[in-house]
């Protein structure tokens, strides 16, 4: 066996905590955290970098393509760059399978060493590997339960409250619709829909209770208008409005199936649904059906126009050859990585000056307003290029399971257009345009 070359690199530390209080530092706060990964440093403790830019952000599996300190370190290893990472626990460093296992196979390869509270993780201990992954499994099903307790503890107050007869919402720290609830029901009629009213109300200017109550527009609960805000005061002003067919109600888990969440009905604005892919006979056996989706709006809806439902297997030709046209960047990825992190940096200053001006009065709410907005959407580009990095540039996994290959053409389009196109003197719908949210430099020419 080929003795593994010397790894040269620096040791670096990491730390991280999820929700970031100065009220409630914790036993993980950033001085703890920073003591004790010293401590494990020893003779490196001189020489030794933190990376802590990732305070404040969750190492959930959907939740890591935000870690841009994290996703540099990886890049750092995987060049061959780091000798050493310490970190104050496992879970600091990824609390799911799948992150853990790339962690720990760019270590292996590098030859990088991982040290934690826990004990000390060699690139060719296969024994303290199995321990580290079994520690990312204990992790992400402790998230998992932490996750549902949550959920239902925010369950149990909202039954509470509607027995004292109070809001359902009260004491929860959830806006309260006053003012604007005959806006949003004359919305949702006149749109049909909970995505369509969101759009006339913001089109409109029609404030939301944050917007109109938080002093910081970049504030979580002062965010536009979305479907799930008009579901809120639908569901709570007018209960008897929205019929089973309306909105997305009734549409399959996300990801479930291949196209989920992707095909956009050309009649309503709808998202199609996917069928159950099987149906019960009157003798009551369960039998496999053809893959279909559907706008079920057109079931309530008679004006709705027709054909509302398109097979699986007659638009995956469609869908194929347009993924096909997934390529791998002329750019390195390592470069890519960092310059995302540059811009990501550059960004978070941005952010910062133009809070301080709006605080000195520089500049006023709706100037401050639109600035954070464009940063906002630069940060998703920069997320989005991120995430691209991960997927089979190579050729999407057909054959894998239909969740696998939903996330992955999620990866690349935000929707696939549909429209009613005459075929052999009928109408059919069919896909005429994927949005792709990639830049060109991933995208072959047709």
């Amino acid at each position: 066996m080929q003795a593994r070359p010397i790894n040269r690199g620096e040791p670096v530390a990491y730390i991280r905590r999820s929700v970031a209080r100065h009220a409630d530092p914790g036993d993980i706060s950033r001085e703890f955290q920073t003591g004790e990964v010293l401590r494990l440093a020893g003779t490196d403790a001189d020489r030794l970098r933190i990376i802590d830019g990732d305070w404040g952000r969750s190492a959930a599996t959907d939740k890591t393509n935000a870690r841009l300190g994290f996703l540099a370190m990886l890049a750092e290893i995987e060049r061959g760059e780091v000798s050493t990472v310490y970190a104050f626990s496992a879970d600091r460093l990824a609390r799911s399978v799948e992150w853990s296992a790339r962690l720990l196979n760019a270590c292996r390869r590098a030859g990088t060493m991982i040290v934690t509270g826990e004990g000390r993780f060699g690139p060719d201990d296969d024994a303290a590997t199995d321990l580290f992954n079994f520690r990312a499994v204990v992790n992400e099903s402790t998230l998992r339960q932490m996750e549902k307790k949550s959920q239902a503890a925010v369950e149990r107050r909202r039954e509470r409250n509607l027995e004292a007869g109070r809001d359902e919402t009260e004491g929860m720290g959830r806006p309260r619709y006053e003012a604007e609830n005959d806006a949003v029901i004359a919305a949702f009629e006149k749109a049909g829909s909970l995505h369509g009213a969101a759009k006339i109300l913001n089109a409109a200017g029609v404030l939301t209770w944050g917007q109109r109550n938080f002093k910081d527009p970049d504030h979580k609960a002062a965010a536009r208008w979305t479907h799930g805000t008009v579901k809120d005061v639908i569901d709570r002003s007018a209960p008897g409005l929205r019929t089973p067919g309306a909105g997305r109600k009734g549409a399959s888990a996300r990801g479930a199936h291949a196209l989920a969440g992707l095909l956009r009905c050309p009649s309503c604005d709808g998202i199609l649904s996917p069928s159950t892919g099987t149906r019960r006979g009157r003798d009551g056996a369960v039998r496999k059906i053809e893959m279909r989706y559907y706008c079920y709006r057109a079931w309530n809806d008679s004006s709705h126009a027709r054909p509302y439902g398109v097979s699986e297997a007659t638009i995956l030709p469609w869908i194929k050859a347009e993924a096909g046209r997934l390529r791998a960047p002329g750019r390195d990825y390592h470069e890519i990585v960092a310059t995302a992190v540059a811009e990501a940096e550059r960004l978070a200053a941005k952010r910062t000056r133009w809070l301080e001006m709006r605080a000195d009065g520089q500049i006023d709410r709706d100037e401050l307003r639109q600035r954070l907005e464009a940063i906002d959407k630069a940060e998703e580009k920069i997320q989005t290029t991120l995430r691209a990095i991960h997927l089979p540039v190579a050729a999407v996994p057909w054959t894998a399971p239909p969740a696998a290959i939903n996330a992955v053409l999620r990866g690349m389009w935000s929707e696939v257009k549909m429209e009613l196109v005459e075929e052999a003197g009928r109408l059919a719908l069919r896909p005429v345009e994927a949005s792709w949210t990639l830049d060109a430099e991933w995208i072959r020419p047709r």
